[in-house]
């Protein structure tokens, strides 16, 4: 009787928090920004890169393909002191092009202070982050100034992918993504935006210096994106939204490494109790609890006890999952599904006992 009130007590919560999220989701077009009209509005991109040669390379590429008909439309990109001679690379693309590209070199060390400088130079009132590993959709530059132009906020958060996962611990990394970009459209949905990603991010100019630039966070290495979102949600004075069409989600790629996604994941946790908004922490201890609790359940030596929690779990992880996969085509991943879940619990414990002991790396700094 004490274990399925145990069982009640952890999983019932988590329900209903997977039960809300899910339906959220799925509400998702009611609320998003639309990418419709004649009008386009001119858009800065801002492009940090660090030791990025190959992957920014071909995001250059790409940009330069679809920026022709935005002339308007400027590309930054901020080489945040590489070793690897990308930006020589770049720049030799770039000098026999007359297009709207600025490549810079930052005078500061840290993403944080890229960013800044590229949005310092920055011509257009709207900017638009992305990270220099990611690939953009065809008609992107179409869909990004169509939703500038329709936005009523000052930030319009923006759908991100991973692809490709050709390794299996990509393919864990893949799912989870999946599972926090339906959290981030979910609670963006209920006007509760939670979650932002800097590799494809929206705002304007004036409120990024309204705020100083990221000076209220400037200690933390990373954390551009969403501690200056949760700046501008918190404010009486600005407002958030958000833009979700699948097919318009840039990809990026994923981590190469089993010790850099782990890296990626100690640096993401160390945030969570560094945001000002409960719901984060709600969540982070909400999906944690969940997770721990199937080792005492499993230790119980009821092994009916132990199903019935992992079956409730499961469950609910199923439910979180499963329409963000198959909205975003990404139903290849399915059948790694009931692996994840045998693997999950293990993975995010050790992330989290890791978050309290070691020091996260970032490009090669230390966090």
């Amino acid at each position: 009787m004490l274990w399925l009130l145990f069982i009640l007590a952890i999983y019932a919560p988590y329900l209903f928090w997977a039960d809300r999220t899910h339906k959220s989701f799925r509400r998702k077009m009611e609320g998003s920004i639309k990418a419709e009209g004649e009008i386009h509005q001119p858009v800065s991109i801002i492009i940090p890169f660090r030791n990025e040669n190959g992957t920014v390379q071909k995001l250059v590429n790409q940009l330069l393909i679809q920026i022709s008909g935005f002339e308007n439309c400027e590309v930054i990109l901020v080489n945040d002191h590489s070793t690897d001679g990308g930006e020589e690379a770049i720049g030799n693309s770039l000098s026999y092009k007359n297009v709207n590209f600025q490549l810079i070199n930052a005078q500061k060390e840290g993403k944080k202070n890229a960013l800044t400088e590229g949005i310092q130079l920055a011509k257009n009132d709207w900017i638009v982050t992305l990270d220099a590993d990611i690939s953009i959709p065809a008609l992107w530059m179409d869909f990004v100034t169509k939703t500038c132009a329709n936005a009523p906020t000052d930030m319009v958060i923006l759908p991100v992918d991973i692809f490709p996962y050709p390794k299996f611990y990509q393919k864990i990394e893949a799912l989870e993504f999946t599972v926090l970009q339906g959290i981030t459209f979910g609670y963006a949905q209920q006007q509760k935006p939670i979650l932002a990603n800097g590799a494809h991010l929206a705002f304007k100019k004036k409120a990024f210096f309204d705020f100083s630039g990221y000076s209220s966070h400037e200690q933390m290495a990373s954390g551009d994106d969403v501690f200056f979102m949760e700046q501008l949600q918190l404010s009486e004075s600005h407002s958030v939204g958000y833009s979700y069409y699948h097919d318009m989600s840039v990809s990026t790629e994923p981590s190469s490494s089993f010790m850099q996604l782990l890296n990626q994941k100690i640096r993401w946790g160390s945030k969570t109790f560094k945001f000002k908004s409960n719901d984060v922490k709600r969540i982070g201890v909400l999906i944690l609890t969940a997770n721990l609790a199937l080792f005492p359940l499993f230790y119980s030596g009821n092994w009916r006890i132990f199903a019935l929690g992992f079956f409730i779990k499961s469950a609910c992880d199923l439910y979180l999952v499963l329409f963000p996969l198959t909205a975003r085509s990404r139903k290849t991943l399915l059948k790694y599904i009931p692996l994840f879940m045998v693997v999950y619990p293990f993975y995010i414990t050790f992330v989290s006992v890791a978050t309290l002991f070691l020091k996260p790396k970032w490009k090669g700094r230390k966090i």
